[in-house]
């Protein structure tokens, strides 16, 4: 199990709605469903009040309201990387320049591996 980091709270224990408090390696598997639920909804609805807010506060500073704010907030605060657009289109690209040199060595008509490979070249 990965060890967490705790910063003023015990993050291996959870409340319940009424506040009881439980060690989470001692939960049921219903009460671990439970609690996973409920925090679901909680993600749910925490993202609906930083798109209001989010709103509310461009409408006040008179500045276009952003779309995708709060998710995009909510990666960062989560520290979760966006996959990058260049590293798709780098493994494409390498994948076509590969599928070139296989029709080069099994002969191929050398038309069909120019058609390839302008293809690619008009996509960059």
């Amino acid at each position: 199990m990965k060890k967490q980091e705790s910063r003023g709270w015990k993050a291996h224990y959870i409340a319940n709605q009424n506040g009881k408090v439980f060690k989470i390696s001692e939960l049921s598997d219903s009460r671990i469903n439970g609690h996973i639920g409920n925090l679901h909804q909680k993600v749910k609805t925490i993202k609906i009040h930083l798109d209001m807010l989010y709103e509310q506060r461009a409408i006040r500073a008179g500045e276009p309201v952003e779309e995708g704010k709060s998710i995009r907030k909510i990666k960062n605060i989560l520290k979760i990387k966006e996959p990058t657009a260049n590293n798709d289109e780098a493994k494409r690209m390498r994948s076509i320049v590969l599928l070139a040199l296989k029709y080069l060595e099994e002969g191929k008509d050398n038309s069909l591996i120019i058609a390839l490979l302008e293809q690619a070249r008009n996509e960059v």
